[in-house]
């Protein structure tokens, strides 16, 4: 395999981390806001369960760090390969 080759298959593992941590976001952002902005209106009547909102946070939370991780793991060994 040529650098070419690496660069791509990089940038193909980078994408797939990005859509990865769509859904991560998206459960942090909906657990801060039934633990702290939805003052009595919840999204789902589940939200009103702070063990879910509890849940959402720390799970959305390790999913972002462990696609943040592989990103700047892959961006440093896209940017070994280009020089």
């Amino acid at each position: 395999m040529n650098n070419q080759q690496h660069i791509a298959n990089i940038n193909k593992k980078i994408t797939l981390f990005s859509i990865l941590d769509f859904p991560a976001v998206l459960a942090l952002g909906i657990g801060l806001f039934s633990k702290y902005g939805s003052q009595g209106k919840e999204l789902h009547p589940l939200l009103n369960d702070s063990t879910v909102a509890n849940s959402l946070i720390v799970v959305g939370a390790a999913v972002m760090l462990f696609c943040a991780v592989n990103v700047i793991r892959l961006h440093r060994a896209k940017s070994r390969l280009t020089g």
